[in-house]
């Protein structure tokens, strides 16, 4: 018990204790050390004692918790009958010993004591073992052999009462009995190791099969995953080789729109002292400048066209070419009507006619035509305004409330004559910067900073703005994103 835990060794050796002491008092051995001590009831709680631990023995050695539940409970009852025969048997004893009258419990007594043995014996723990027999559980042919024993042993005691060979049977019978249980339990034990073996051995296979199966999943997926890298590395290759075509289409792209964008050289002839704050949000620009000199006037445009990248930066180089062949080539010279016309040939190429559905491309723009002679400025805008800084007060001429394009209330531009003096600085620019988000709580830049920028830096030289202006844009903007092309030129007359 001490070593196995199993409380069938236990239950084994309290019986042959309680069976050495019942049969010892059965002698008469302890009357003769204890007379006074040793009465029927006494007896009786002895007799309780030896059939309590054989029926724990029984429940433990059959297992019928978990063989034969129904017969556990019961087994369970019949045990809890005898603890409580017991219990009466010793309060009887005790009764007598204090002089009470207890003929009648002693005869009560002794009827319980012979119910409980006939139904424990021959019934309570012989039948779950024939049960259990028929069902091929190998330790219950032990079990049911012992109490045949048992029985013989009983029966002969009560046939032949008067002959020697009677009087000692019941002896014989438990004697036996307990030798066969010893058998049965060391084949128990064999048992138990054998069932452990063939568990522990299917618990090897089970984890041999385990290890094979996952060896073999491994391995598959090994093989998937390394069949899915293959094909992503192909896919990989396939979009880099995609990325670097159309980076090449794109900085290409590029290349053209810059070619066709005036130089600085151009402003330095025309103008003298200017910056070009260009900053494109991808490779290609939807905004754009253009400039052009007919004699003495120059025409000089900041035009935001509708969109960003590639396009925007077609709409770009359709505004350009339409106002090259406007002013260059039909000679048209006024700021409001270089509007007009460029209008016109927008909506007829787009194929705007005002129908649901249709494209809203369009432009706007701030054109100005300076005068060298008469030191005059037109202007005529398209939702963008220019500022004039003059004597270190800004004036701000507003274009018209609609794009060039076709548009739902559509009137001819605002042709605006401005006189200019040496020193005037003038500003013409986009949307681009003063719609940034970013600072501290990511919002507008907005055109009221804008125009306190401008004029807080409008005495210090071209290039100087042109740095000041690209550092306060990226504090501003932090690590959000540019949400739209950047365009703000500056000219110092």
């Amino acid at each position: 018990f001490v070593k196995g835990r199993e409380n069938s060794y236990l239950y084994y050796i309290l019986y042959i204790i309680a069976f050495l002491i019942f049969f010892i008092n059965k002698e008469g051995y302890i009357y003769e050390l204890m007379p006074r001590l040793i009465s029927a009831p006494i007896s009786f709680f002895l007799l309780e004692i030896f059939l309590l631990f054989y029926l724990l023995f029984g429940r433990a050695y059959l297992d019928t918790p978990n063989t034969l539940q129904s017969w556990d409970t019961v087994l369970l009852i019949a045990v809890w009958f005898t603890v409580g025969g017991l219990i009466m048997n010793f309060a009887v004893a005790l009764l007598q010993g204090l002089g009470v009258d207890v003929a009648f419990f002693i005869e009560l007594g002794g009827l319980a004591i012979m119910i409980v043995s006939i139904i424990g014996c021959l019934f309570l723990a012989v039948v779950p073992a024939m049960i259990l027999t028929r069902e091929n559980y190998q330790p219950a042919r032990y079990f049911l052999f012992a109490n045949l024993f048992l029985i013989l042993g009983v029966a002969t005691t009560f046939a032949l009462d008067d002959y020697a060979l009677g009087k000692h049977s019941l002896e014989f019978g438990v004697t036996l009995q307990i030798l066969t249980f010893s058998i049965g339990l060391s084949e128990r034990i064999v048992l138990l190791k054998k069932s452990k073996e063939i568990a522990q051995r299917r618990i090897i296979d089970q984890l041999r099969e385990n290890a094979a199966l996952k060896d073999k999943v491994n391995r598959e997926l090994e093989d998937k995953v390394q069949e899915r890298t293959f094909e992503i590395q192909a896919q990989k290759e396939h979009i880099e080789k995609q990325n670097k075509e159309i980076k090449y289409s794109f900085d290409y792209a590029k290349k053209i729109q810059n070619t066709v964008l005036p130089g600085n050289e151009v402003f330095e002839t025309l103008f003298g002292e200017h910056f070009i704050f260009f900053k494109p949000r991808d490779i290609v620009s939807g905004d754009f400048y253009w400039i052009s000199q007919n004699g003495h006037r120059i025409f000089l445009t900041a035009a935001d066209c509708t969109g960003h990248g590639v396009p925007g930066s077609l709409m770009s180089m359709l505004g350009i070419t339409m106002l090259h062949e406007i002013v260059n080539e039909k000679g048209i010279t006024d700021s409001n009507e270089i509007l007009n016309q460029l209008r016109l040939s927008i909506a007829r190429t787009l194929k705007q006619e005002g129908k649901i559905g249709e494209q809203k491309d369009g432009i706007d723009m701030a054109l100005v035509i300076y005068d060298t002679k008469k030191k005059q400025l037109e202007f005529s805008g398209a939702n963008n305004p220019i500022y004039i800084v003059r004597n270190g007060e800004m004036l701000e001429y507003k274009g018209n409330n609609m794009p060039v394009a076709y548009y739902e209330k559509m009137s001819d531009f605002t042709k605006y004559t401005i006189d200019m003096k040496q020193n005037d600085r003038i500003y013409m620019f986009t949307d681009g910067f003063p719609d940034q988000f970013g600072g501290p709580q990511g919002k507008k830049f907005k055109y009221r900073p804008f125009k306190d920028l401008l004029l807080e830096v409008h005495e210090r030289p071209m290039d100087e703005q042109h740095k000041i202006l690209s550092l306060i844009f990226d504090e501003w903007k932090g690590d959000l994103s540019q949400i739209d092309d950047v365009l703000v030129i500056g000219l110092r007359l």
